[in-house]
């Protein structure tokens, strides 16, 4: 999938690259609550692109929003 869409992979590393800088520059960037925000923030990105593409490949809604879950999850 990401062979196809490079979007995403670049999209990635920019984003890792920000993250590091935020981390080395500002301590207080690593409070708890914003690392469990950046990391709902993934979990919702990874579980919509899942939904989207079981979606795209006419699945149902139902076992969509499960392939969504896993796909978050894993």
């Amino acid at each position: 999938y990401w062979v196809q869409n490079y979007e995403y992979t670049i999209f990635i590393f920019i984003l890792s690259g920000v993250v590091l800088r935020l981390f080395r520059s500002n301590r207080e960037f690593s409070n708890e609550k914003i690392i469990n925000a950046i990391d709902a923030l993934g979990l919702g990105l990874f579980s919509a692109s899942g939904v989207a593409l079981a979606l795209e490949n006419s699945v149902p809604a139902f076992p969509a929003a499960l392939i969504g879950v896993v796909t978050a999850v894993t």
